[in-house]
């Protein structure tokens, strides 16, 4: 099944490019709108518009890319135009769809701020349980790495159903695979710091790290989309 989606991925290279120019453009704006000042009523107006339109472009793209591959899974292929015709309907529903879920991730991560009195009365009671002492940072670096797993795995996943994806052993082990190639890896791709010396070989391996995470990201993206696609009943 991931093979399949790999294949259509690579049956169509022209969606694959707009992924990587739009999401790219995307990301400047979005760097772009962070810097916006909010010092007059004028900033906070462009602010909003601004904050707007890359949500609308966002959930253009994103949703347009769901509904193509629908219907190439339905209809053994389609023209990539037609899915990507502007629909209110389809703008909306994935907009509405990237609100609940950017929602439900901060919501989980709040719990990161509260961890402090579970890890010191799990640590007490390890303690005593095991007649040696367990520290109470181990514990709270442990539940904080399952508050983020629960943030960034489990809570997309939840929320991919919305699209009414048929939960099988197979599916998540996709979805598993695909977190790790296309989430994680490039995560700490981004983070790792290679000991080089000088600044333009630092510079180098920077760039270097962060294209590679970028396009492990994307193509990820694709690939589950195009599992969904097919999945859809």
């Amino acid at each position: 099944m991931l093979s399949s989606a790999l294949r259509q991925i690579w049956q169509n290279k022209l969606l694959w490019a707009i992924h990587v120019i739009v999401n790219a453009a995307l990301l400047a704006a979005i760097y772009g709108w962070l810097s916006i000042p909010d010092r007059t009523v004028l900033d906070l107006v462009l602010s909003a518009l601004a904050g707007l339109g890359i949500v609308l472009v966002t959930s253009w793209l994103h949703g347009g890319t769901m509904e193509f591959f629908r219907s190439s899974h339905q209809t053994g292929g389609t023209v990539l135009r037609e899915s990507f015709r502007p629909s209110t309907r389809r703008i909306a529903v994935f907009a509405g769809w990237l609100f609940v879920l950017v929602l439900a991730i901060v919501l989980v991560l709040q719990l990161r701020g509260r961890l402090e009195p579970v890890s010191n009365w799990i640590a007490s009671v390890l303690t005593f349980q095991l007649q040696r002492p367990v520290s109470p940072a181990s514990v709270s670096r442990i539940l904080s790495a399952v508050v983020w797993l629960a943030a960034f795995f489990a809570t997309p996943f939840l929320l991919l159903r919305f699209w009414k994806w048929k939960w099988t052993r197979k599916h998540l082990l996709i979805y598993s695979v695909l977190f790790v190639v296309a989430a994680y890896i490039p995560y700490r791709l981004i983070w790792w710091v290679p000991e080089l010396e000088g600044v333009y070989a630092q510079s180098v391996s920077m760039g270097a790290r962060f294209v590679l995470a970028y396009l492990l990201a994307v193509t990820g993206w694709l690939a589950l989309a195009s599992t969904l696609g097919g999945a859809r009943r």
